[in-house]
């Protein structure tokens, strides 16, 4: 074991080194207005707006994340955090779900089910029962990036591997898979990591 790490020294400092720039440019937003959080691709500024509401509630409109407060209600920064999760697992359910069934209609490659599921280091997976799991994060990307993990969990349906005849599948499908997994790489590390 301690032969295999020496031969692979220079790679794991490289990459090591990668994490760290990655760290260094996390941006960790505050729940204060005017703060911008990503939806699809788009920040969206962040505002609160008071309501007869019981509890908190976040919505998207007119380009902000509005987030109604009862009326008195005091900041509370974990009850925010919450609620801006809920919201994204929300958007992203509806949103990927929809999503999923058009370009499954598209393709003609149908998937048993399509689930939203919350994974620290996948976007997607396919398994051999024809489930596609779709990480809900994905919200945070813009729709052409969404697109492309899709496809590429759909093309699973027809290749449970990452063969040759699996990746031209993808890209008859995506001419810009490519440029996809190199932003998803690096971008999409740093984006994801500042819930």
């Amino acid at each position: 074991m301690l032969n295999f790490l020496i031969s692979k020294h220079y790679w794991i400092e490289k990459n090591l080194i990668k994490i760290k720039q990655i760290q260094s440019q996390e941006h960790h937003p505050q729940f204060k207005e005017g703060e911008l959080f990503p939806v699809l691709g788009e920040m969206k500024y962040f505002t609160f707006r008071e309501s007869e509401i019981k509890k908190i509630k976040l919505v998207t409109e007119d380009g902000f994340i509005s987030c109604y407060t009862p009326p008195g209600w005091l900041p509370d920064e974990k009850k925010l955090r919450t609620a801006l999760l809920q919201f994204y697992k929300k958007e992203a359910s509806n949103y990927l779900l929809e999503r999923g069934k058009i370009l499954s209609a598209e393709l003609k490659f149908y998937p048993s089910q399509i689930k939203i599921q919350t994974a620290k280091s996948r976007w997607g997976s396919c398994n051999s029962r024809g489930v596609i799991n779709l990480n809900w994060k994905l919200i945070l990307f813009s729709p052409v990036l969404i697109d492309y993990v899709i496809i590429h969990e759909l093309c699973h349906l027809k290749h449970m591997n990452h063969s040759q005849d699996f990746w031209n599948l993808v890209k008859s499908h995506c001419a810009y898979t490519a440029d996809a997994q190199a932003y998803f790489k690096f971008e999409g590390l740093r984006l994801s990591a500042f819930l």
